[in-house]
């Protein structure tokens, strides 16, 4: 999760019993939506907040760029990229 206190972080038993099930039941888990590889290259990774510029907002949300997440760390199979929206529809798209 890209923010910032998530639930991840907050409970320590969380991230490994979530590997154990995904290890367990690896015919019917395809992923894990994180930052980070968790639990091995058998397993697609979906990295959210991903756009142009590195930082974070108000809301605690934690930004990477797709530089960070695909080359220099080699983290995401597939970086979730961010869509800006207003009332009138798209503000940005990176």
């Amino acid at each position: 999760m890209s923010s910032e206190g998530n639930l991840a972080m907050a409970c320590p038993d969380y991230m490994p019993k979530t590997v154990d099930m995904a290890k367990s039941n690896s015919s019917a888990v395809l992923g894990f939506i994180s930052q980070n590889k968790v639990a091995g290259d058998e397993f697609l990774y979906l990295t959210p907040g991903v756009q142009l510029a590195p930082g974070g907002d108000a809301l605690g949300q934690q930004y990477n760029t797709p530089h960070k997440v695909c080359v220099h760390n080699q983290t995401s199979s597939v970086p979730l990229i961010v869509c800006v929206l207003s009332d009138r529809g798209f503000l940005s798209f990176s």
